[in-house]
């Protein structure tokens, strides 16, 4: 602990090359990473506390020494992997395939009964990232996976979970899923009740990971999914210009934020997230391995559908920000 507390304390101080090289050496101590994964993490960390700001490194560098980053395999594939792990029951429409997925920030608490305070308490929280083996992480896409799961992990890591009364709030960012939990003669179990603003950190998380990898590797880096929802992404940070109303959301942990910024008329942001939920529902869909043509085609019209929606719901915040501010 005196080592990481240390860290800390020198690269708010010196910053640069210097801190970082504190942080890699503890990494090193701690989970014995590669070279390789030590020299992409390099790239990696100054390119988000430029692109964030410095008011973030403690929580970065708190969330990297708390999680551990695991390459997997050919014999341990991340669907292997994942699938012995606890998980939480999602009945949303985007869950993960795990014969798929390249990338994932894997988190869960250790939740029990105190008989003393009568009261649910989160123990520990267990936190790893996994990269797929068939990405090289020096490559773009492989540099790509692993800055996607970090950018995760450094939106969740403060206040990721919180337990009110039978329930347990969980934060990804801008996004919060509600939990009951369950337990059947002490071991426990979570249901999930309803979760929110998932299309909008999906689209956060997919913008700023192509802002973040183009600076990394001096190009042009682009997603080929979830165009519709980027797009509008984009256009509310920049157009719009509430990308610092974003950021302040996720890194104050407060999300009702944003609803705040953009409530100019009653119900407008609502109508708005409504919107990108079904935007976030069709390209996931079409981004499947079983899409069809035909099934992508169809998702194609539908998406087409809600473009018009989504400029008219802008438009209506555009005219009411000029007139207010």
């Amino acid at each position: 602990m005196k080592k990481v507390c240390c860290f800390i304390i020198v690269f708010i101080q010196v910053g640069g090359s210097m801190g970082l090289e504190i942080l890699i050496s503890d990494l090193k101590s701690k989970y014995n990473y590669s070279n390789k994964l030590l020299n992409a993490l390099r790239k990696i960390v100054p390119n988000l506390v430029a692109y964030y700001g410095s008011s973030i490194e403690n929580v970065l560098y708190h969330a990297l020494l708390a999680t551990e980053i695991v390459l997997c395999n050919s014999y341990e594939t991340i669907s292997i992997l994942l699938t012995n792990l606890d998980k939480f029951d999602r009945k949303d429409n985007v869950k993960p395939n795990l014969k798929t997925i390249s990338n994932y920030y894997y988190s869960y608490p250790v939740v029990r009964y105190d008989e003393l305070l009568a009261t649910y308490v989160i123990k520990e929280v267990t936190r790893k990232i996994y990269i797929s083996h068939t990405y090289n992480i020096d490559s773009p896409r492989g540099l790509a996976a692993l800055v996607r799961t970090i950018l995760t992990l450094l939106r969740s890591f403060s206040k990721e979970y919180r337990i009110i009364d039978d329930k347990l709030l969980k934060r990804t960012g801008l996004a919060k899923e509600e939990y009951k939990i369950i337990n059947n003669y002490g071991k426990i179990s979570f249901d999930l009740l309803k979760i929110s603003n998932l299309a909008l950190e999906e689209g956060c998380e997919c913008l700023e990971e192509e802002e973040i990898v183009s600076k990394i590797i001096s190009d042009k880096y682009q997603l080929l999914d979830y165009q519709l929802l980027k797009s509008s992404l984009a256009i509310m940070y920049n157009s719009l210009k509430l990308r610092d109303v974003f950021l302040k959301a996720v890194f104050s942990c407060d999300p009702t934020l944003i609803k705040k910024r953009y409530d100019l008329e009653e119900g407008l942001f609502d109508e708005l997230s409504s919107l990108l939920n079904e935007v976030l529902r069709l390209e996931h869909k079409k981004s499947q391995d079983f899409a069809t043509i035909d099934l992508r085609r169809k998702m194609d019209e539908k998406l087409k559908e809600l473009i018009p929606k989504l400029y008219d719901n802008f438009i209506k915040f555009k005219k009411y920000d000029l007139l207010l501010f």
